[in-house]
């Protein structure tokens, strides 16, 4: 997934809103202890002929999606690379969110 523009951001380590570079991925912090990645490491998507290759550059605290009862993650890269995937790849998965502002 891309980082939301508005609200629901998901953050590093620092709790800075994490921004992400063509070639890069942020991975959730489940994945990073599970299967002890690192800042740096590479991993691949592939299927059929298509494979995208990305650089691990943040590590994502994601309150709602990171425990380990929750089945789904969320990834981070850059539009760029969402766009390259979503015309090659096929399946998506919807996550909707609604923000609300009154509070009475």
């Amino acid at each position: 997934m891309k980082q939301n523009a508005n609200f629901n951001f998901l953050l590093d380590l620092n709790n800075k809103v994490i921004q992400i570079s063509k070639g890069e991925i942020g991975v959730p912090i489940y994945f990073m202890q599970k299967y002890n990645l690192h800042i740096g490491d590479e991993i691949w998507i592939i299927k059929n002929n298509i494979e995208q290759e990305f650089t691990i550059s943040a590590c994502v605290r994601d309150v709602q999606m990171n425990p380990s009862i929750v089945s789904s993650k969320r990834f981070v890269i850059s539009n760029e690379d969402l766009e390259r995937l979503k015309r090659n790849l096929g399946e998506r998965e919807y996550l909707i969110e609604f923000q609300l502002t009154d509070v009475n």
